[in-house]
C-alpha cells in the first residue's frame, strides 16, 4: 500500500506500527546527535558515547527500514514512469 493511499482513522495494522517504530527511532537518533554535538563542544567525554549511541540507533533504523520495505513490498522506484519511455 502506498503511503499516499493509506486511509486515516483505521485500525492499527502491522504496517502502521512499523512506520511508527521507524519515526520514533529517527527522532531518537536526531536527539542523540544534537545532544552529542552539545557535549562534544563542551569537551565532555559523554558526547562521544552519545555519538556512538546515535550511530547504533541509525544502524537499527536502516535494518528496520529494509525489513519494512521488504515485508510490505513498498518500492517507490517501480511505479514511476521513466523519461525514456516518452522519447
Amino acid at each position: 500500500m502506498d503511503f499516499c493511499q493509506k486511509q486515516r482513522g483505521g485500525a492499527m495494522t502491522k504496517e502502521n506500527i512499523f512506520e511508527i517504530y521507524l519515526k520514533v527511532l529517527s527522532l531518537l537518533a536526531v536527539i542523540a546527535l544534537l545532544s552529542s554535538a552539545y557535549f562534544i563542544l563542551k569537551n565532555n567525554n559523554l558526547g562521544w558515547q552519545i555519538f556512538v549511541l546515535a550511530g547504533a540507533i541509525t544502524v537499527v533504523i536502516c535494518e528496520l527500514g529494509q525489513e519494512y520495505y521488504g515485508r510490505f513490498g513498498y518500492r517507490p522506484w517501480e511505479n514511476k514512469p521513466l523519461i525514456t519511455r516518452r522519447l
